[in-house]
């Protein structure tokens, strides 16, 4: 399990109004591949969580950043000829959700950027940053999460 897991494992405890419930990660799946070769990657976000209860039906992305991974140089956008988005922007969270739908290598995988994309227009996405730094011994410190949302309209 990463450090995205363990903080909605957490998060999961507390009670409904203050972010908890019954978080389900619907990207990618538990079963896929643990082989980072096998990684999702580009064009994709790296966990999606989802919560139908108590409605309105909820989306956390989060983005994992390990060791002193920092967020990445953005992806440009195929409709705007030199637009690029930075990992964190509203633009940058769209574009992936819109790839993932149209590209997605699988049928839950476009299913999931097809139900972001509704999300995002419902303003019911939350979305982080969480790192897990990994000290010169290689032992794991604390995870910290950041909302990236004081910068995306209706999170």
């Amino acid at each position: 399990m990463n450090a995205s897991d363990n903080y909605m494992k957490e998060r999961s405890k507390l009670p409904p109004e203050e972010g908890g419930g019954d978080w389900q990660r619907i990207h990618p799946p538990h079963d896929a591949p643990a082989d980072p070769s096998k990684d999702p990657g580009s064009g994709t976000l790296d966990r999606v969580y989802k919560r139908e209860k108590p409605p309105p039906t909820t989306y956390v992305v989060n983005e994992c950043k390990g060791g002193d991974a920092t967020n990445s140089g953005g992806r440009n956008d195929p409709n705007k000829k030199g637009e690029r988005y930075q990992q964190g922007t509203p633009e940058y969270l769209q574009l992936q959700a819109d790839n993932m739908a149209k590209n997605g290598k699988t049928p839950e995988e476009r299913q999931a950027g097809e139900d972001l994309q509704q999300a995002i227009r419902e303003g019911n996405v939350e979305y982080n940053e969480v790192k897990q730094p990994v000290d010169h011994s290689g032992n794991l410190g604390d995870t910290s999460v950041r909302e990236y949302g004081d910068s995306i309209p209706g999170l």
